[in-house]
């Protein structure tokens, strides 16, 4: 059985707004959703989108948004839980610039969503900044969830082509190198090559 790391009402309610926000608005899912769009396993709480500016005028005029400057997002409070606005060109604390999310998205489980491995690269950071919290724990299944589906060949395009900053491609690196041993090597063999520390490692790792 998965573990549910929030409460069950908590989550419905989350997916009921997601429902009715995906009916009357343009976005790309990020976050715990769209991982649960992909394997379908730990439900979510917060709601994560990254919208163009005409999307965001929308729920502005909808919504109380409220706009985050140390985060770099806008932000929409809701009972139990939060709906986090990602924007292009604004949000620049996002691993994988919005622009890109925007540009490489597929329909998945009925949304919107990044690319798998654009998605484990958002997820990877986001986990390193906070491993330590039911929220990491969180990020933690879910990027065991993703790796399966992603390839090591697209995860180093996404890092050269998306724009993402040095900083975030160390992380994404760091993330997944503290993951390796936890990896299948079926999983594992298709990352080796991301950073030569990669291939030594490897030779010390059991065959899962």
């Amino acid at each position: 059985m998965s573990p549910e790391f929030y409460h069950p009402a908590i989550t419905e309610r989350s997916w009921t707004l997601l429902n009715q926000l995906h009916d009357d608005f343009s976005f790309v899912l990020i976050g715990g959703w769209a991982a649960w769009c992909y394997a379908q396993q730990e439900k979510s709480r917060d709601v994560d989108v990254v919208v163009d500016y005409t999307t965001l005028t929308a729920f502005q005029q909808r919504f109380p948004v409220v706009k985050n400057e140390r985060l770099r997002k806008y932000e929409i409070p809701a009972d139990g839980f939060g709906v986090d606005i990602y924007v292009e060109h604004y949000s620049t604390t996002l691993s994988v610039p919005p622009a890109y999310v925007l540009a490489h998205r597929r329909d998945v489980a009925g949304f919107s969503v990044p690319e798998p491995e654009a998605l484990l690269a958002l997820k990877a950071t986001a986990w390193l900044d906070r491993r330590h919290s039911t929220h990491g724990d969180k990020d933690h299944q879910d990027i065991l969830r993703l790796l399966p589906l992603c390839e090591g060949p697209a995860l180093r395009r996404v890092m050269a082509e998306s724009g993402m900053t040095a900083d975030h491609r160390r992380a994404v690196d760091q993330a997944l190198s503290l993951l390796l041993p936890e990896m299948p090597k079926r999983v594992r063999t298709t990352f080796l090559g991301l950073r030569s520390r990669w291939e030594s490692a490897e030779q010390d790792l059991p065959e899962r």
